[in-house]
């Protein structure tokens, strides 16, 4: 019965040792803003654009292109905010 005893709350400690030994450097701040950021992606973009970012062929550009996200970055919130018109060029591709 002691030994039971031992082995269970010990368990159970490493069990809370390992839960709680895992936390990340991100804030819970920072974890909301990335699930509501996912669920407006979700909702709104991901239709068009996939699951993944990866666009629908030359109808909606992809939004993985690290040259374009990096270059425009400071546009980029206006983009998501109130959509674009005109020609973009993406992945060496013109939409």
């Amino acid at each position: 019965m002691t030994l039971r005893y031992l082995l269970g709350t010990l368990s159970f400690v490493s069990m809370l040792y390992f839960l709680f030994s895992c936390n990340t450097d991100l804030s819970v701040e920072t974890m909301q803003y990335a699930t509501n950021g996912q669920k407006l992606y979700v909702t709104h973009c991901q239709n068009c654009h996939g699951a993944k970012g990866e666009g629908l062929g030359k109808l909606y550009p992809p939004l993985t292109d690290k040259v374009y996200l990096t270059e425009n970055r400071s546009k980029l919130a206006c983009i998501v905010k109130n959509g674009m018109s005109g020609e973009i060029k993406v992945k060496q591709y013109y939409f």
